[in-house]
């Protein structure tokens, strides 16, 4: 059943909202007449229908899943906006959509990390953005000990440049300094090529991250805050810990509301204009880019076509069914 009985009195209480023609006037008062009255109802019920099925059949409005109520609403397509019927109330699906689980892979989450567009892999220390050392897929080196320590660990070694040899713990702290010293973090990561005698090997690097990441990851999902993580789109997965791996946890949970706010409701449009980030009060551009593109195919998937919008400045608004058989903007009932 598409739509539910339509109610006496909420078809008298929005009929006014609706339109001030003469034809809702003629509606209302023939409601009043208990016979004729629920004729109507049954006519309008009847074309209500109709319009539903015709919006559907077009993919004007669909269906999607209220985090909020754990129903199933309609809404329009593009905006998100919610349909009510005539009556102002909500048309709920009998059958709930569903989303099918998607598996999140580690192992190609740090193939994307290792892009130039996200973190890259760079195998030797330089100094990222805010100035900090750092190596490899992004891993941070706090201090020279830091990088003794991990050069000792038993799966990341620095070699020398020439010869290829073991590098020494002095040589290790030696390359360190010789970066943190260095005049600004403005350079490009790859620019410290130049100035630096040591390198990693590709696989140690990899592995270093991929040990960062699920530690990462797995905090994340203990967390509970996206209960539904398994079934957003690869795409949305993706993005996610890449924040969280790039931000900290606490850094994305208390920099982004917005943004998951607009992921629990699957609004990937809103999530793509709340994505943004900085590092030192400069816009990350290639990582955002990368990000919105992200996104931007999420929202394409058929799949995932329909949500139930997150937008401060149409929340209080609905399209509802007009008499003549069309939706109309108002202000919520």
């Amino acid at each position: 059943m598409l739509t539910p009985k339509l109610s006496y009195t909420g078809l008298m209480t929005t009929l006014p909202k609706v339109t001030k023609t003469a034809e809702a006037q003629e509606m209302r008062v023939a409601l009043s007449q208990p016979t004729s009255g629920r004729r109507l109802i049954q006519t309008l019920a009847q074309q209500q229908a109709t319009l539903l099925r015709k919006l559907i059949k077009v993919g004007t409005v669909g269906y999607a899943n209220d985090p909020k109520s754990r129903r199933t609403l309609l809404v329009e397509d593009k905006t998100g906006i919610r349909v009510l019927g005539l009556d102002g109330k909500d048309i709920p699906r009998p059958i709930p959509v569903t989303y099918k689980t998607v598996a999140f892979s580690l192992a190609n989450f740090v193939t994307m990390l290792a892009t130039p567009e996200f973190e890259d892999l760079i195998r030797h220390m330089y100094l990222d953005s805010a100035g900090n050392v750092t190596i490899g897929i992004g891993h941070l080196i706090r201090d020279a000990g830091t990088a003794v320590a991990l050069h000792n660990s038993g799966s990341f070694t620095f070699a020398r440049l020439m010869g290829g040899r073991r590098a020494t713990d002095a040589e290790v702290i030696a390359d360190y300094n010789t970066v943190i010293n260095a005049e600004g973090s403005n350079k490009k990561a790859r620019a410290f090529a130049s100035i630096t005698a040591l390198r990693v090997v590709d696989s140690e690097v990899r592995a270093l991250a991929l040990i960062a990441a699920t530690s990462r990851f797995n905090k994340f999902m203990q967390s509970g805050r996206h209960p539904d993580f398994n079934t957003y789109p690869i795409e949305v997965q993706m993005v996610i810990i890449d924040m969280v791996y790039n931000l900290g946890q606490s850094g994305f949970f208390s920099k982004f509301p917005n943004f998951e706010k607009a992921v629990k409701h699957r609004d990937w449009h809103t999530a793509k204009a709340e994505s943004s980030r900085t590092s030192e009060g400069k816009p990350l551009v290639a990582r955002n880019n990368a990000t919105a593109t992200l996104l931007q195919a999420a929202a394409r998937k058929s799949s995932e076509r329909y949500f139930i919008s997150t937008d401060p400045k149409i929340a209080k608004l609905v399209k509802i069914v007009t008499p003549s058989g069309t939706l109309m903007l108002i202000k919520a009932p």
